[in-house]
């Protein structure tokens, strides 16, 4: 539906919105962690140009579906929902850790046939249909009325590395405040299992000991019993 050079000038674009376009990974976790686990990613996004699509699968449910299945098999994004999970424990190219949570990918659909642009990504995390993609989609779908398809992939393009420059995480958006309460509350829970722990430990050894103790009695008194002599029968053993 694009031309040769016209194509090409797209690429050219999205190859230079990835390497200009960075996300700052695992935020989240390091407030709760109390130490820097942050780590930078690319942002990966795709240009799908739809011909013919059924009126009646222009939704955000059907497109959104789509664009998974787009970035799955473009490689955009090896993973399901933004984690990265394999048991192998290997790392992936472009450095995510498997176990990783960094949802660094989004696709642009164009439907020209339509009129309508949709923005599909694995989570809100930095920006969706739903968080950034509305500035996105409106700006595109005004260029695709007025200046045709080119000009609308490409100012989806710029629009997507604008709010991605300025996006903070959707994890973040609970108050630090309350994150660093929630840490704090974590760290004493696992100190106060720890001191429970402990008195458990020191109750069972005492408890042992208490038992020990009560055995070596009743030995102790057994054995006083049956094997010293009384005073009657030592009586009739000094008689005879």
């Amino acid at each position: 539906m694009l031309q040769a050079d016209v194509r090409k000038n797209v690429t050219d674009a999205l190859r230079i919105a990835r390497e200009q376009s960075e996300v700052k990974c695992d935020q989240l976790g390091s407030v709760l962690a109390g130490q820097d686990k942050t780590h930078y990613k690319n942002f990966n996004l795709g240009v799908a140009i739809v011909g013919k699509w059924s009126s009646g699968e222009v939704d955000p449910v059907t497109l959104q579906k789509f664009g998974l299945v787009l970035m799955a098999r473009w490689g955009l994004m090896q993973s399901y929902n933004g984690v990265v999970s394999s048991d192998d424990g290997a790392v992936l190219d472009d450095g995510q850790q498997y176990g990783d949570n960094c949802p660094n990918a989004a696709v642009l659909i164009l439907l020209p046939e339509h009129g309508e642009v949709f923005l599909s990504s694995p989570s809100c995390e930095f920006i969706c249909s739903e968080r950034g993609g509305p500035e996105v989609m409106n700006a595109a779908i005004g260029a695709l009325h007025s200046e045709g398809l080119a000009a609308a992939a490409h100012t989806g393009i710029e629009q997507v590395r604008r709010i991605i420059k300025a996006a903070e995480p959707l994890s973040l958006q609970e108050p630090a405040k309350r994150l660093s309460r929630r840490s704090f509350g974590r760290d004493w829970k696992e100190a106060n299992l720890r001191v429970k722990d402990t008195i458990w430990v020191i109750a069972q050894r005492v408890l042992l000991g208490l038992i020990l103790l009560s055995f070596v009695v009743a030995v102790t008194a057994f054995a006083a019993y049956n094997l010293v002599p009384g005073p009657r029968e030592v009586r009739l053993k000094t008689r005879q």
